[in-house]
């Protein structure tokens, strides 16, 4: 009788689990997450949470996504597209390398399950990596203390199981306590991508948000071009690039792509940018 009991609590349990994109709505659940995982100093607090996720979505590129008992917070990956690596150095006041070569990231601010739900952490990063596969071929970074060095050495197979292999960590000096910062790095397996591209059936669509990605359908996107009925140079990858390094500051990259297999079939070439439609800010596409 307890077994069954026991049996009918998990499946209860699994059919309230459920994951979301996380919004600044949800920063003081994860400040409260923080507070049972983590020593007073390595804790973010529920202010400078909210801060964070609300600019993340301000500039489209809040990535995060929390796991979820019922409505309660019980697990997030909390991740964001940064289109410069340096940046993170200046968040955390550290001093940039001098050989530091700025590049985009996805940058992992945390990641915590509770206990309990440890089984979910597949469901969790699995969604996770489905909402941020428009920046697929970005090295993922993460700052962590030395206390936290641990876990991340422990979710190496996790990230590996959907194309990221630990890279190592490199230590850096700070001024203030705890005087120290190891920043955490994965590689893109790209074996991963044209493995689950090349098993893919049909056609399918997918979306390039990085410039990363963009300048990998370089070749394609000319090729295709040269096969589209009164197509001008303006609509080159290379003109298209330098109109973009000028003017396209402000929007970001939304590129739809038809694949069959690994070979591309049509590219719509599309940009978010922010607008104010009747007092209020709009994505407009």
């Amino acid at each position: 009788m307890r077994a069954q009991k026991r049996g009918s609590a998990s499946a209860n349990r699994a059919r309230r689990v459920r994951t979301r994109r996380l919004t600044p709505a949800d920063a003081e659940a994860i400040a409260r997450l923080e507070d049972e995982t983590y020593p007073a100093e390595l804790r973010a607090g529920r202010q400078a949470l909210e801060a964070d996720i609300t600019d993340a979505d301000f500039d489209d590129c809040n990535l995060g996504m929390g796991l979820f008992d019922g409505e309660t917070l019980v697990g997030f990956f909390l991740l964001y597209y940064e289109p410069d690596s340096g940046q993170l150095f200046d968040y955390f006041g550290v001093r940039r390398p001098a050989d530091l070569v700025a590049e985009e990231c996805l940058y992992v601010a945390d990641f915590i399950v509770r206990r309990p739900y440890s089984r979910y952490m597949w469901r969790l990063l699995a969604d996770s990596m489905n909402l941020f596969s428009g920046y697929y071929g970005l090295p993922m970074l993460a700052f962590s203390a030395q206390s936290a060095l641990d876990r991340w050495l422990a979710r190496r197979k996790a990230f590996a199981r959907f194309g990221y292999a630990y890279a190592g960590a490199q230590r850096f000096e700070l001024e203030a306590p705890p005087h120290e910062t190891f920043l955490v790095r994965f590689e893109p397996s790209f074996e991963h991508a044209n493995a689950a591209a090349a098993s893919g059936a049909g056609l399918r669509v997918e979306v390039v948000q990085s410039r990363l990605g963009w300048r990998k359908l370089a070749s394609d996107w000319d090729a295709l071009l040269r096969e589209t009925p009164d197509c001008t140079a303006f609509q080159s990858f290379e003109w298209q690039s330098i109109w973009w390094d000028h003017f396209g500051a402000d929007s970001r990259l939304w590129i739809l792509v038809v694949r069959e297999g690994q070979n591309v079939r049509a590219i719509a070439p599309l940009r978010i940018v922010r607008t104010r439609y009747y007092g209020r800010d709009k994505r407009l596409v």
